[in-house]
């Protein structure tokens, strides 16, 4: 902090405040961050979680009530190959001393653990973090297959990657309102050197995503979400150098708008604090003037398909339009008909953005399709629609298939002639 300088510190203590004893203070306050060793002895409790050299630990915190501390910490650790997970009750203050063996999981190579959750609103401005009850459990098993997985639920189980060195998992922002977010991400090293990372959103994996940013030859990598809310990849390469890839800040430092979402906000209220004088002069006034701030979200990669289906034109025909709901905001979707093709041949019309609650869906307008037999499937081939503002991240060539309902065919094809064949004793007037 800085210091007051005594000359102004006696100014500042003088019982009148006017120009005519020349006191006209001035202060300047500068709140510093004090940078204190993590090895500081006040900074480190210590407390035995088993008996056993883990090559692997990963930790994460059980948090099922805003404005409460946390309740329960689980340790994960890789002892020879074997994987496992500890859990102990947690207040958030002291270490936890009485651990128990919750489950194990053989012939694994790496493993991390992460809590989905959410952003619960608490009064003005403030926001609060919480869990799902239970841990996502990502592991690297001997063969080099990255699976993930809900805890014990082995219905969740999917399969992320393959020749995968190391993994980190995290849990990413989100919209108090759930209408957007980053959702849960894992991201993990391939033998070949490169960094992939996957999101999970709305119940949906996304598939891999590469980090191109990343230093080539990457060995491990680790994912963090800090409190200003930023995504950070550490990296380190072959060398052991570590590179850090952090994503632009969700609240400020925002001097590039590539990838990023725009949603007004507009300031209704305001206070101002009364400031009197003595001997003050006519012309000393207070002024403020109001102002409409426009907050940018973070987006991190291009949008992505989560579901299809047909809907309603508002005349009882479901032959006309498709709704493709994305994992994010869309833009640039006008004049991108040509891009867009259905199973059978059905020309695409035009496309719009059905506005919704997340700005998320987009309205693919098409020829009469009711003529059409089985699934549908979309095939998107890329154009410039995509996410983003100013400049937009693209989206890559998709497939998406679903099953119409409340089509009315309105062709039914003459039957056609299969086979012909003689019959004996067979009566042609019968």
């Amino acid at each position: 902090m800085r210091s007051i300088p005594e000359s102004l510190k006696a100014k500042m203590m003088e019982l009148a405040q006017t120009r005519a004893n020349d006191a006209d203070p001035r202060l300047e306050a500068i709140i510093s961050r004090h940078v204190i060793p993590i090895t500081d002895y006040d900074f480190w409790q210590t407390a035995q979680v088993a008996d056993f050299t883990a090559s692997r630990v990963s930790v994460a915190v059980y948090r099922p009530e805003y404005r409460r501390m946390p309740q329960r910490i689980y340790v994960a650790g890789i002892d020879d190959g074997t994987a496992n997970i500890y859990s102990a009750p947690f207040d958030g203050i002291n270490a936890p001393q009485s651990w128990s063996l919750e489950m194990t999981i053989a012939n694994v190579a790496d493993i991390s653990l992460a809590f989905a959750g959410r952003f619960r609103p608490y009064r003005r401005r403030t926001e609060f973090w919480t869990t799902d009850e239970k841990p996502w459990i990502f592991w690297i098993d001997t063969s080099g297959d990255l699976h993930a997985q809900y805890w014990d639920d082995e219905t969740t189980t999917e399969d992320l990657g393959a020749n995968a060195t190391s993994c980190s998992a995290t849990m990413g922002v989100n919209a108090v309102q759930n209408t957007w977010g980053q959702g849960l991400l894992v991201a993990w090293t391939t033998e070949a050197g490169a960094v992939f990372y996957a999101q999970y959103f709305d119940g949906v994996w996304s598939d891999g995503i590469a980090v191109t940013q990343a230093p080539e030859d990457a060995v491990e990598v680790t994912i963090s979400r800090p409190a200003d809310w930023r995504l950070i990849f550490l990296v380190k390469d072959d060398t052991g150098a570590v590179t850090a890839l952090y994503f632009r800040s969700i609240a400020h430092s925002m001097s590039n708008w590539e990838q990023v979402e725009l949603f007004g906000a507009a300031i209704t209220d305001a206070t101002i604090t009364a400031v009197n004088y003595q001997e003050g002069y006519a012309d000393e006034q207070v002024e403020a003037s109001a102002i409409t701030p426009a907050p940018r979200t973070c987006r991190i990669t291009a949008p992505l398909p989560v579901r299809a289906y047909n809907v309603d034109d508002g005349a009882g025909n479901f032959g006309r339009f498709i709704l493709v709901q994305f994992d994010t905001q869309v833009y640039d979707f006008e004049d991108q008909a040509a891009s867009f093709t259905i199973t059978g041949g059905f020309n695409c019309l035009g496309t719009t953005r059905r506005i919704g609650d997340g700005h998320d869906l987009l309205c693919l307008e098409f020829e009469d399709f009711n003529n059409a037999v089985g699934d549908l499937t979309i095939t998107y081939t890329p154009g410039t629609f995509g996410s983003g503002y100013d400049e937009t991240t693209e989206a890559a060539a998709f497939n998406i298939t679903f099953t119409p309902t409340g089509l009315q065919p309105s062709e039914i094809p003459a039957p056609e002639v299969v086979s012909i064949a003689n019959a004996e004793g067979v009566d042609p007037n019968a």
